[in-house]
């Protein structure tokens, strides 16, 4: 993500995403019918309308249609936090909770995408770990703005860790119960690393900033 950026693409270049993006679509609209060992190329390339020869030319095997990019940050909420004044952690929280609001409303695709696709064809967890990195890289460009620094800054290298860190485990949660919101989830996560981090330290006994313990 370039932010502030917009890129422009050749019309051979829109339409290849845009062919890439059918077949894709129609191919997790049948997995989400009848399941990834349900779903043929041949089923595929019916549904979208192009060749298998086509497919051929976007996904060098099935299941590699399956390997999706995350959700991106809403451009709404980025504006937003990149206007913020206020407390940082507090900002990045708000952001998140944002972008989980948009995963939840695609609730199977994340599903389908990351248990039933990665967890059963481990052949695929290098190319989905591709597209998170995009991810990652995403929100460390967002943070840099905002901090002023360079996107590969310590300081937002870090942050981004640890975000994600929290987030992912919460979405692992979230994948395997379906009666957690995961807006609320994933605020819940961030505001409760945020107070451990913040909290004072507690001294214990024998601590040398309190003096010998008895």
């Amino acid at each position: 993500m370039h932010v502030g950026q917009q890129t422009v693409l050749s019309l051979r270049e829109r339409r290849k995403l845009e062919t890439s993006a059918l077949i894709q679509r129609a191919a997790l609209e049948l997995a989400r019918d009848h399941g990834v060992e349900g779903v043929t190329i041949e089923a595929i390339c019916e549904a979208a309308g192009v060749s298998q020869r086509t497919f051929h030319n976007y996904f060098p095997f099935k299941e590699a249609v399956f390997v999706v990019a995350p959700e991106p940050l809403p451009p709404a909420a980025v504006e937003k936090f990149l206007s913020a004044p206020g407390d940082l952690m507090a900002d990045v929280t708000d952001l998140m909770v944002a972008h989980a609001a948009e995963l939840q409303k695609k609730r199977w695709l994340t599903t389908l995408v990351l248990r039933d696709v990665a967890r059963l064809h481990p052949r695929l967890i290098p190319l989905q770990m591709a597209e998170f990195f995009k991810f990652d890289r995403q929100i460390k460009e967002v943070l840099a703005v905002r901090l002023g620094f360079a996107a590969d800054h310590p300081s937002c290298s870090a942050l981004a860790g640890a975000v994600l860190g929290a987030n992912r485990s919460t979405v692992d949660r979230w994948l395997e119960d379906p009666d957690l919101y995961l807006p609320d989830a994933i605020r819940a996560g961030l505001d409760a690393m945020t107070s451990l981090v913040r909290q004072p330290k507690i001294a214990s006994p024998g601590d040398p900033a309190t003096g010998p313990s008895g």
